[in-house]
C-alpha cells in the first residue's frame, strides 16, 4: 500500500497533540483505537505530550509494514474527530477548541490526497473481485446446467416407463428450484393426483409432466385444465410433454386459457442455457395472453 507522506505524518502529530489537554484522555483514545497495544505501552508518559505522540507516531512510521493499519486507523480516528466538549472545564476553552478544530481540519486537508487514492484502490479491488465472483457464478450455474442435461439424456435412455416418470417429476422440481421458482413436488389433493407446482411473478402454477411414448393429445389436456379449474382463479398450468403434442394442438387449434406448453425441445434451449427458464415462462405466457396459442416455440 502507499506509503503515508510526511505531511500527514506531522499533522497527525499536531493534531494528536490538541485534541486532549491530559495526556491520560489522550492514552484512553489511543487504547481504543489502536489494535497492537504493545507500542502503547513503550511510550514515557512522564515525558511531554507532544513527546509522547512524537515517539508514538514516529515509532509506527518507522515500522510502517507492521503498523500501517494501526497508523490509518488513528489517522481516520481523528480525521473524524468532532467532540471538543472535554475543553468546556478550562478558562480558555474557545482557544482551545480552536486550536483542536485547526489541527483536525489541517490534517484532513493532508490526507485526503492519501485516502482518496486508497479508496481509488478499494474500489478497483471491488470491481475486481466482483468480476471474479460473477465469472465464477457463471462457471458454476454452466456446469450445474450440464449435469442437468446429463440427467435429462439419462432419463432418455432409460427402458422403464414407470421409474422414468418418478425421476422425470423429481428432476423438474430440481430444475425450477435452480431457477428460484419455489416448486413443490408431485401431491394428492382430495385423491386428484398433481405432479408440481411453482411460482412465477406472483402467480401460482400447476405442473403436469408427461413423459410417453405417445404425444399428448386434447383428452390429456382437458384432464389437466379440469384441476387447475378446481384451484383458485388466478391459479395456471403449466403441461410438459417430452414427446410433444399432437399436430392439432400445435397448430393452435386446441384453445385453453389457463395453460401453457413446454416439450423437450423446450427443456433442451433451457440446458443448453439458451435462455433461462423464467424467461422462457415469462415468452410463453405473454404470447398466450396475446394470441391464444398455448404453444409458443420461444426463438433463442
Amino acid at each position: 500500500m502507499k506509503k503515508i507522506n510526511s505531511a500527514a505524518i506531522v499533522a497527525l502529530k499536531h493534531a494528536l497533540s490538541n485534541i486532549y489537554w491530559y495526556k491520560n484522555d489522550l492514552k484512553s483514545f489511543l487504547n481504543a483505537t489502536i489494535k497492537n497495544k504493545a507500542i502503547i505501552s513503550y511510550i514515557n508518559w512522564n515525558d511531554t505530550k507532544i513527546n509522547c505522540v512524537s515517539f508514538l507516531v514516529d515509532s509506527m512510521v518507522k515500522n510502517e509494514g507492521r503498523f500501517q493499519d494501526d497508523l490509518l486507523s488513528l489517522m481516520e480516528q481523528v480525521c473524524n474527530f468532532n467532540t471538543f466538549s472535554h475543553f468546556d472545564k478550562f478558562p480558555n476553552s474557545l482557544e482551545m477548541k480552536d486550536n483542536a478544530i485547526k489541527a483536525v481540519l489541517e490534517l484532513r486537508k493532508s490526507c485526503k490526497g492519501w485516502f482518496d487514492s486508497r479508496n481509488e484502490k478499494d474500489t478497483q479491488n471491488k470491481v475486481k473481485e466482483n468480476y471474479n465472483l460473477s465469472i465464477k457464478k457463471s462457471q458454476d450455474h454452466q456446469q450445474r446446467l450440464l449435469e442437468f442435461k446429463q440427467q435429462y439424456i439419462d432419463l432418455s435412455m432409460s427402458s422403464n416407463v414407470n421409474s422414468r416418470g418418478y425421476l422425470f417429476e423429481k428432476f423438474l422440481k430440481e430444475l425450477f428450484m435452480f431457477f428460484d421458482l419455489d416448486p413443490r413436488g408431485s401431491f394428492k389433493i382430495d385423491g386428484e393426483q398433481i405432479d408440481g407446482s411453482f411460482s412465477h411473478e406472483g402467480t401460482d402454477y400447476l405442473i403436469e409432466a408427461k413423459w410417453q411414448n405417445h404425444q399428448a393429445k386434447r383428452a390429456d389436456l382437458d384432464i389437466f385444465s379440469a384441476k387447475i379449474g378446481r384451484k383458485l382463479k388466478t391459479t395456471l398450468g403449466l403441461f410438459i410433454s417430452v414427446n410433444g403434442y399432437v399436430e392439432t394442438i400445435v397448430n393452435g387449434d386446441v384453445k385453453f386459457n389457463d395453460m401453457i406448453l413446454m416439450d423437450s425441445m423446450d427443456l433442451l434451449q433451457i440446458l443448453d442455457n439458451r435462455i433461462a427458464l423464467p424467461e422462457m415462462i415469462k415468452l410463453k405466457r405473454k404470447h398466450a395472453s396475446e394470441t391464444g396459442e398455448i404453444m409458443y416455440r420461444v426463438q433463442c
